[in-house]
């Protein structure tokens, strides 16, 4: 792979071109680190701007969205299905009421009762999987390469 960088004073604004033979999942997941978002999040009445990547899930709680980072929970103006469109493809949908950063899971565990739970590196949050959204997440999981 050749890594070719030129500067244009004439150039109206910063951009980056990549030029690829294919796309492999490697090449993917630089790309969708290097363009890091972000998302407007409250919290006890501030605005903070929140990497995606520091995500480990969204959840609904009444009729509130929250963004749960490993150590805070902001409060979101988006909707569920405003998330799914608009997030990073690592993330998934759980639930009916919740999606994943599929970067920060460290385990599922499955439950006597049948229900499944994901517990996230580096902090002790958990979120239930509702088994309508299972197969699709263990699918993730498996073709996640990161």
């Amino acid at each position: 792979m050749k890594i070719k960088v030129i500067e244009d004073e004439n150039c109206s604004n910063d951009t980056i071109e990549i030029r690829l033979k294919s796309l492999t999942p490697e090449i993917r997941a630089w790309i969708d680190e290097f363009h890091q978002e972000f998302i407007l999040g409250f919290k006890r009445g501030k605005a903070y701007q929140i990497a995606v990547n520091e995500i480990i899930f969204f959840e609904t709680d009444q009729d509130c969205v929250y963004a749960h980072t490993a150590q805070a929970l902001y409060e979101t103006k988006y909707k569920l299905y405003e998330l799914e469109e608009m997030l990073p493809k690592y993330f998934t949908r759980v639930s009916k009421s919740a999606i994943v950063n599929i970067k920060e899971i460290a385990a599922l565990d499955q439950k006597l009762t049948s229900s499944r739970t994901i517990s996230f590196h580096h902090t002790h949050k958990i979120i239930y999987v509702s088994r309508k959204f299972y197969p699709l997440l263990k699918e993730k999981l498996s073709e996640r390469s990161f």
